[in-house]
């Protein structure tokens, strides 16, 4: 006869009760908010406990739903709510207006949020600026992704004013990514009280602490990947009114349309702080700016929610809100996986006022560059160099240890891009 787990045994997590005072109504039966669902449910598989999650998540966009959308049919949007979880597949276009509707607010959020850090670029001489020691011989890759991102005035400044010692929430402060970044940016650029003697000491504990935190070290690496990964680091890690000041200089919302024949539109928001622009196939003499905008339109396979038939339509993106710090990947791959074998020219100014959305109040869209990620050699090996632009307007390629004086965006011979960073115009 097999046995059964009574209502009160902790072997049953879904039956387990809520409280001392509440022993005769097991915590299924409980209404429950976001703040219930892990001491209640420890026991349940982590996709269950992310569908609680996400219906909560639902229930938020449905009220920012109601207050933009009076007189919706936001009762359907409710009902749904019970039993459905959010993905992009079953959103209808309810789902889709809610979250614009609340990615206009959160887009807002970033550009105040942005306009408290501080740039001083009496705090960046360029006297400082100095090369890095490849002390394992394959961290090319690193040293120029943390030229480029030493050389973004915001940054900086963040890491100076916010990120201070006394705010770490981490056991160990020498295990937090974010806390060696400001010590290394404090070092590079000669703080009070930072000689540049430390820079090869931080350098090689920054290395460490990537370890400890899961970076796989296993030869050469992607500098776009090492970046994401930085990202990830300092989510995890810091507290979120902290990480919201870094996520704003990077991040861009952008929305997404697709119209059909029958008159159908589906409207979708999204967000990234990396954009990635695929250079095949190849646009004859096309500028860098005609790789961006191919990216943001172009015709796909699309099955509409209002007619049901599917057929390749124009898909169209517009930015409601552009980081003050523009990240691109160039994609070096074509869709067969071969590497592309030419070289776009990578202007010293990027206007991207063409694609901004009607609800897009950036003061402007047009970028300048500052700086420069480049690689030879093929995929999983090769070299990486960095080209920065100073704090004195001179441009400087790092190779490593080595620093010699560089033109604007100068493309190294026998090099080909791979991240720019550009920086917005004032």
């Amino acid at each position: 006869m097999s046995s059964l787990s009574s209502p009160s045994s902790p072997s049953s997590p879904k039956r387990a009760f809520a409280s001392d005072g509440d022993q005769g109504r097991p915590s299924k039966q409980q209404k429950l908010d976001k703040r219930d669902v892990p001491a209640h449910f420890k026991g349940l598989k982590k996709d269950e406990a992310d569908g609680l999650e996400k219906i909560e998540t639902f229930r938020g966009l449905k009220r920012s739903f109601v207050a933009s959308y009076p007189g919706q049919d936001a009762e359907s949007y409710s009902r749904r709510a019970k039993n459905v979880k959010l993905d992009e597949a079953n959103e209808d276009e309810i789902s889709r207006a809610a979250k614009t509707s609340n990615q206009s607010n959160v887009a807002m959020a970033a550009k105040e949020t942005v306009s408290r850090l501080r740039v001083d670029l009496a705090r960046m001489p360029a006297s400082a600026q100095r090369g890095m020691a490849n002390f394992t011989g394959v961290l090319c890759y690193r040293i120029s992704l943390l030229q480029a991102l030493l050389h973004l005035p915001l940054l900086v400044g963040w890491l100076w004013d916010w990120h201070l010692p006394e705010n770490c929430v981490a056991d160990q402060p020498e295990e937090c990514f974010s806390c060696v970044l400001r010590l290394l940016a404090l070092s590079y650029w000669r703080a009070p009280g930072h000689s540049g003697d430390q820079l090869p000491k931080v350098f090689k504990a920054m290395h460490k602490t990537l370890k400890s935190l899961g970076w796989a070290e296993e030869g050469q690496a992607d500098p776009d990947e090492q970046l994401l990964f930085f990202f990830k680091a300092q989510r995890q890690e810091l507290p979120s009114s902290v990480y919201s000041l870094v996520e704003a200089i990077f991040q861009s919302f952008w929305t997404q349309k697709i119209a059909c024949s029958c008159g159908h539109q589906s409207v979708t928001p999204g967000t990234e702080s990396k954009l990635t622009v695929c250079l095949a196939p190849r646009i004859p003499k096309g500028s860098l700016a005609d790789y961006v905008k191919r990216c943001f339109s172009e015709v796909v396979p699309y099955r509409c929610d209002g007619c049901n038939i599917t057929a390749d339509r124009l898909k169209v993106r517009e930015f409601n809100h552009t980081g003050d710090v523009l990240c691109i990947q160039l994609s070096q791959l074509d869709n067969f996986g071969r590497k592309i074998n030419w070289v776009v020219p990578i202007p010293s100014l990027l206007d991207l006022t063409s694609l901004r959305h009607a609800t897009n109040d950036d003061a402007s869209l047009l970028y300048e560059l500052t700086a420069i990620v480049q690689h030879t050699g093929q995929n999983g090996n090769g070299h990486y160099v960095c080209s920065a632009a100073g704090p004195d307007g001179q441009w400087q390629l790092f190779n490593d240890k080595l620093v010699s004086k560089s033109g604007v965006a100068n493309v190294v011979r026998g090099f080909v891009p791979v991240l720019l960073f550009f920086r917005r115009k004032k």
